[in-house]
């Protein structure tokens, strides 16, 4: 488990220690609210952590509405108890009371935040309409239906707030996913416009015995042309971003050990390689995009999802740099991973039209089976066993 390297900050339902009461003589106004503790989120990749933002949206909205549903009818069923208790059938009012809190009071069975805790207790006090000495009591049953509302308020204030940290941490996550993004994709552009300066600089091939100064300068000035000095990716610290530039630059470093030595085609396979796995990079991203599109399990966006995959498939097929050289070691998986978008475009091409729980549990099994990052760390592995 790797942490985000990023500020993402979330809040614990605890909050900090009560701060001291303010004077009466120094200020009437309100106690100001406890700060809340911030506590750092864990995840595997920045996409992951975004989609857990997405997925905690979707449970407050759904909290939200369950709890507003609660309060309305409990509200309501209280003004009946209270307008008709003197006049109505008693009897009728209290089945009618005790059935609709016996409901509220099975949905908040296993509910584990305090506020919920409290009013189940209290619907469950207030169905009995009885006191403590066991006496009929309708004044008690109103009061505790009156708290439980008060509390599910409470809960519904405390989902709000959460809610709004965790927009935050969405909105944090998405402008340094989008950064990252941009940035390899600018250095793919860069290694697409630069190809041909490796058929250009012919002098650093034919004399490789030369004083090894001229050399480091020519190759300096060569790296410079191409746009491609220092670090490549200096800004990149999420995962799985940090997976595939740390594979780049290893490739990097051997075209700079192929361009000093002067074997071209070294240079040339390190270089096609270093765009190879910017292309295992842009795939990684057309996926998690695909995975986005998969979170609400009830329903799929099958026109995004087709784009996402005609994207990706432009992506692996255009051969923008030497595309008469192949790198042996990512043959294999760009091959799989061309395998993986035709089974895609096979599911998408099924006859069922209705896109049923079926269909979507194949696409979503089909997801499973696809992870570009998961393919570079078990090359990144192997190369290691080999020189260990």
């Amino acid at each position: 488990m790797t942490r985000i390297q990023h500020p993402i900050l979330s809040t614990s339902p605890e909050v900090a220690e009560p701060q001291p009461k303010m004077s009466p003589k120094k200020s009437s106004k309100k106690e100001p609210r406890a700060p809340r503790r911030l506590t750092a989120a864990f995840f595997p990749n920045a996409y992951r952590a975004q989609r857990a933002t997405g997925h905690k949206a979707m449970l407050f909205l759904e909290e939200a509405r369950t709890l507003a549903g609660y309060k309305q009818q409990v509200a309501a069923q209280r003004d009946i108890v209270d307008r008709q208790w003197a006049t109505g059938d008693r009897e009728q009012i209290v089945q009618g009371t005790q059935t609709l809190l016996a409901a509220c009071v099975d949905e908040l069975e296993f509910c584990h935040d305090a506020f919920k805790i409290a009013a189940r207790e209290r619907l469950e006090k207030a169905a009995t309409f009885r006191d403590s000495k066991d006496r009929e009591n309708v004044t008690v049953a109103l009061t505790q239906m009156t708290t439980a509302i008060e509390d599910m308020e409470r809960r519904l204030i405390e989902a709000r707030d959460k809610a709004g940290f965790n927009t935050k941490d969405a909105l944090a996550l998405e402008a340094a996913i989008e950064e990252h993004e941009r940035d390899f994709k600018q250095l793919r552009g860069k290694l697409v416009d630069s190809a041909g300066k490796l058929n250009i600089q012919l002098t650093l091939f034919a004399e490789p015995a030369r004083v090894s100064r001229t050399v480091d300068r020519e190759v300096q000035g060569l790296l410079r042309a191409m746009k491609l000095e220092g670090p490549l990716l200096p800004r990149v610290t999420l995962r799985p971003f940090t997976t595939f530039g740390r594979a780049m630059e290893q490739q990097y470093a051997a075209l700079k050990v192929a361009l000093c030595t002067g074997s071209r085609n070294d240079a040339v396979s390190a270089f096609t390689a270093m765009h190879v796995l910017g292309k295992f990079q842009a795939a990684s991203t057309c996926t998690e995009r695909i995975r986005q599109l998969l979170m609400d399990g009830s329903r799929i966006p099958v026109r995004k999802l087709q784009h996402y995959i005609v994207l990706l498939r432009e992506i692996l097929e255009e051969r923008q740099v030497f595309p008469e050289c192949n790198v042996p070691n990512l043959q294999q998986p760009f091959a799989d991973l061309l395998a993986w978008v035709q089974n895609i475009e096979t599911l998408l091409r099924a006859p069922d039209t209705t896109h049923g729980m079926e269909w979507i549990m194949s696409i979503q099994e089909a997801m499973d089976q696809c992870d570009p990052e998961a393919m570079v760390l078990a090359l990144q592995r192997k190369a290691e066993e080999l020189t260990s």
